[in-house]
């Protein structure tokens, strides 16, 4: 099988004689087309080269084809087929060398809406479970497939959301007036720009030498459009652009300490160190709706502040650093307590089963299959495939989609039957023991089961592997009119415990979890993440 290697620029032939020293069968083409930081490499495993330390990544390739959207939509469809079942997927084009007449963007819709069609998979842009690379260099296109956990994005379904923290965050920064102003602004927008903060405001302290703000200034905003273009490019969702204010430092700080709802932080080698406030301010991080930080320059910030401001926090005890390393060290430091506090809130873990708590996919194949047989209905290896790529729906609406001819009478029965053959087979479920370990260890925390599957089955299945009185509530398809991604079944839940939304977490498996899970306004936590 063909392999694009990618490496580091000007390690190519490096590589290319490391490969044939190790593996005389090897056929290796160093820069194809004149590219650094690429070889194509024939008759050697992934796995083996993989266990090179100058090779970064390895790709699988599974089809070979010319650089026009019709080739390339074909070759897509054909390297689906190759290697579904998958539930879920995402594309990434690079398109290197000459102008072609379609962008990236282009090429990742086209694909996409082909592959979507072969394998009636869900596109999911932050956690797939298949990546097709469309890799385009010149006129030759190689598609190659990887798992999503090979490349996972800035977002990870599972982690605290900082978002939250970070757009209630206003940066108040005393410019900076010496010699090289504009290159420090530079830093300093940057920074600011990278955490995508809900503002930043420069606040000059007395009276200032204007040529030289606005040289700080004009860094200010080289450093934030730089920084913003990148983003741009590289996240799959929608960049928030700082906003850049100029205001007086002490009429900034009088109107934030005045507001009940805003959280005043100094940052000064005078304060407490973080770890002796912080139980406090995990409160508050979560509580507030503003978090204004206070940032010196060189002269540092006025003292007279120290005695309103709600926090007055050394960042390194001992340790002077650059202006330009105070907004990273702050927010990353905020970070850290508000990810504590975030996890250290939750008092309700609802859970998925079929796929979360055990792994009961062959289980359902297998009752699928027979139950297909016991009612004399033809299957193939298309519809086993179509059936894997819709779980996560209740088991009568996959039916429906795969067996459009059937009556719902039919459906009813072919329902019935697989079930009945599930609760005979239930041994045959494999437990995931990361779960379960979780469910036997959690303290000070209560579980809740939402599944798609009948309760009969998974009483029985929980009651199998030794963990039913762990739930204090079981909902399942009998007890909601609408099943996943509806969030009907985790409001009950919700109701049924008394708990808050914000003390609740859905641990799940699919699209339909994360979706059921955000429609509910609680966090998601992707099981792969445990």
């Amino acid at each position: 099988m063909l392999m694009l290697v990618k490496t580091k620029k000007e390690f190519e032939y490096i590589v290319e004689s490391i490969i044939k020293e190790e593996f005389p069968e090897a056929k290796v083409i160093a820069r194809p087309h004149g590219y650094l930081g690429l070889l194509l490499v024939e008759n050697v495993s992934k796995q083996k080269l993989e266990e090179i330390p100058e090779i970064e990544r390895v790709i699988p390739i599974y089809a070979k084809c010319k650089a026009n959207l019709d080739e390339i939509a074909k070759a897509c469809e054909e390297t689906a087929k190759k290697v579904m079942p998958f539930s879920s997927f995402a594309v990434r084009t690079t398109r290197r060398g000459k102008q072609h007449e379609f962008t990236s963007i282009d090429c990742d819709r086209i694909a996409g809406a082909k592959i979507k069609e072969v394998s009636n998979a869900t596109v999911d842009l932050y956690n797939p479970e298949k990546i097709f690379l469309i890799e385009i260099i010149n006129e030759d296109c190689y598609i190659g497939v990887i798992s999503g956990n090979e490349l996972k994005r800035k977002y990870v379904p599972g982690k605290a959301d900082i978002t939250k923290l970070l757009r209630k965050i206003v940066i108040v920064q005393l410019p900076y007036l010496e010699s090289g102003a504009k290159e420090l602004g530079k830093r300093i927008g940057r920074a600011a720009q990278s955490f995508e903060i809900k503002e930043l405001v420069i606040a000059p302290c007395g009276k200032v030498d204007c040529y030289e703000l606005m040289e700080f200034l004009k860094g200010i905003a080289i450093g934030v459009k730089a920084r913003y273009e990148v983003q741009e490019r590289i996240y799959p969702r929608k960049v928030h652009k700082i906003n850049v204010t100029l205001q007086s430092m002490y009429e900034i700080f009088r109107d934030k300490t005045e507001r009940k709802k805003s959280l005043v932080i100094v940052t000064d080698p005078l304060g407490d160190e973080i770890v002796k406030v912080k139980d406090k301010l995990k409160r508050d991080l979560l509580m507030k709706d503003e978090i204004v930080i206070f940032i010196g320059a060189r002269e540092g910030l006025p003292k007279g502040m120290f005695r309103k401001a709600d926090y007055v926090i050394d960042l390194a005890p001992y340790i002077t650093f650059a202006t330009e390393l105070a907004i990273p060290s702050v927010i990353t430091a905020l970070i850290d307590v508000y990810e504590e506090a975030y996890w250290e809130n939750v008092k309700l873990i609802i859970l998925d089963f079929d796929g979360t708590i055990a792994d009961s996919l062959e289980l359902h194949i297998k009752t699928f299959k027979e139950a297909c047989e016991k009612l004399g209905i033809k299957i193939d290896e298309d519809k086993i495939k179509k059936f894997v790529s819709l779980q996560g729906k209740t088991f009568e609406n996959i039916s429906k989609e795969i067996f459009s001819k059937l009556s719902e009478e039919e459906i009813k029965k072919l329902d019935e039957i697989k079930w009945k053959l599930s609760e005979e087979y239930v041994n045959e479920i494999k437990p995931n023991k990361k779960v379960i370990e979780l469910i036997n260890s959690a303290k000070n925390c209560e579980f809740a089961l939402f599944s798609s599957s009948p309760k009969k089955f998974i009483i029985k299945a929980l009651e199998t592997l030794g963990i039913r009185e762990k739930f204090k509530v079981i909902i399942c398809r009998e007890d909601v009119k609408n099943p996943k991604p509806n969030p009907e079944g985790i409001l009950k839940i919700l109701e049924k415990t008394g708990i808050s939304k914000e003390n609740a977490v859905f641990i799940g498996d699919s699209i339909f979890d994360e979706q059921a899970a955000k429609r509910a306004g609680i966090k998601f936590l992707n099981v792969n993440n445990i």
